[in-house]
């Protein structure tokens, strides 16, 4: 009776371990990884700062562009009064 005694002890301690190892393995796990809240509250935040920003920066490449646009209609004037300049002295 005092085997099966220490054998039914026995195997309710490496029972007790294994459950403590699980518990610390899936304390890791989630000590460890990314939640699928958090990635998408990363996501959502990166979502409204680009909603911010792109404004600002639009609005930037239009001002080059139209300032690109003038400064061609500038340089074709000069062209053109260039060559008029050029016919009527010929």
């Amino acid at each position: 009776m005092g085997k099966s005694k220490n054998k039914m002890e026995s195997k309710k301690r490496y029972r007790n371990k294994t459950v403590e190892t699980k518990k610390k393995k899936s304390r890791r796990a989630i000590i460890e990884g990314f939640t699928l809240i958090e990635l998408l509250a990363v996501i959502v935040i990166i979502g409204v700062l680009i909603g911010i920003a792109f404004p600002a920066i639009s609005g930037r490449i239009r001002e080059t562009r139209d300032n690109t646009y003038k400064l061609h209609e500038t340089d074709m004037k000069v062209a053109a009064s260039n060559l008029m300049s050029e016919c009527v002295s010929k």
